[in-house]
């Protein structure tokens, strides 16, 4: 069997198996209270020499990882985009590395260092080449500047040079969009198949209080969002445009870039090939949480947790709650990352899946939906 009810493999070892735990849990808790009874029965301790359960260990994993460019030494790399046949890297500390697709990675060049450019710098999380990037030269970058900021997030352009691997090249940054910095803020770039750029944002707080900032549910700032913009085009006094088939656009005191929003961390995302897009988004108290987004969808912060109301109270009146397509409770995972949707052909049994992890526990899950 490869799939449970709802659609997991048990390749992470816990959905498919966790009725089983369960079950075995109720059996020994029921087992307890028969024997607190105070009865001649419960006193003795008879031999167990027949069983009624029946069962088998969890089964082994469907999958294993591999070690792959063994030659490079990263510290805490965020995030890998190909390009032109080369992998870029970028670690959290501001470094960007590039090494060929093939190989060891023993060619690993830095591409750029942001920590050397903004000393101030906290972060880097967001990396995307533009779809024309070949010819634009054009790559975006997101990352953080301190806390408690309201531009401390921001989204740049660089140009990309001509030298083969190509550098990014830090004369040519030209800052975007900017939104406040904080615990959690989102920072994932994505180009979709309409070209346009998707941003997302956290609700740039602290773990607790819950959205201290009130702006889950709250649509006149950025936050808590997935944004899209055209970097193609600009609009007066900005250096982007937006596009005008946006959701919310013309509705009073609602950012017009906004194209979803009700998410605490969505900071990873991934289109897949059909167009839809993935993200992974950071729970509170309770629940890791996987949404499908679309155009003009709430995904519930911080009016909810998954199925849990937080600030029922905050809930928006654009539109209604979207529950995610799987939620994690914190016994199995702790920071969800987020993944893409499977369709190569090394591992057959994973096709069309949505491969994802967590980034406390390191564990990885295939979802079919």
């Amino acid at each position: 069997m490869s799939r449970s009810s709802s659609g997991y493999l048990a390749w992470g070892g816990v959905l498919l198996n966790r009725a089983v735990r369960f079950v075995g849990l109720a059996c020994c808790l029921v087992a307890g209270m028969a024997l607190s009874a105070d009865s001649p029965a419960a006193l003795q301790r008879t031999p167990w020499t027949a069983s009624r359960i029946e069962g088998s260990p969890e089964p082994a994993k469907r999958c294993t990882s591999e070690p792959a460019f063994e030659a490079v030494t990263l510290s805490r790399a965020l995030e890998m985009v190909l390009h032109e046949k080369h992998f870029y890297l970028m670690e959290q500390g501001g470094k960007i590395w590039s090494f060929a697709e093939s190989g060891d990675g023993g060619d690993a060049a830095l591409v750029i260092d942001l920590k050397a450019l903004h000393s101030d710098l906290s972060n880097a999380y967001g990396l995307a080449f533009h779809p024309d990037a070949e010819r634009n030269r054009a790559v975006y970058v997101a990352y953080t500047i301190g806390s408690d900021l309201e531009d401390g997030t921001k989204v740049s352009r660089f140009r990309l040079t001509d030298s083969t691997p190509p550098r990014i090249d830090p004369a040519t940054e030209e800052v975007l969009i900017t939104w406040r910095s904080g615990g959690h803020n989102g920072a994932n770039l994505q180009f979709g198949p309409d070209g346009m750029l998707y941003i997302s944002t956290g609700d740039a707080a602290v773990p607790s209080p819950p959205d201290i900032l009130n702006t889950g549910q709250d649509n006149h700032d950025l936050l808590s969002s997935i944004l899209r913009i055209d970097v193609d085009a600009a609009d007066p006094g900005k250096p982007y445009r937006v596009p005008p088939d946006n959701p919310f656009l013309g509705q009073p005191d609602v950012r017009p870039e906004i194209w979803a929003f009700g998410f605490r961390n969505p900071w990873k995302m991934s289109f897949d090939q059909t167009g839809r897009l993935w993200v992974g988004d950071v729970g509170w108290e309770l629940w890791e949480m996987i949404h499908l987004v679309g155009k003009g969808t709430n995904h519930g912060w911080s009016a909810m947790e998954a199925s849990q109301p937080i600030k029922p109270e905050t809930a928006s009146p654009l539109a209604p709650i979207v529950p995610p397509v799987a939620a994690h409770p914190h016994s199995e995972a702790a920071s969800i990352t987020g993944g893409f949707v499977y369709q190569g052909n090394a591992i057959p049994e994973l096709e069309g899946a949505y491969v994802y992890g967590d980034y406390e526990t390191g564990k990885v899950w295939a979802l079919w939906y």
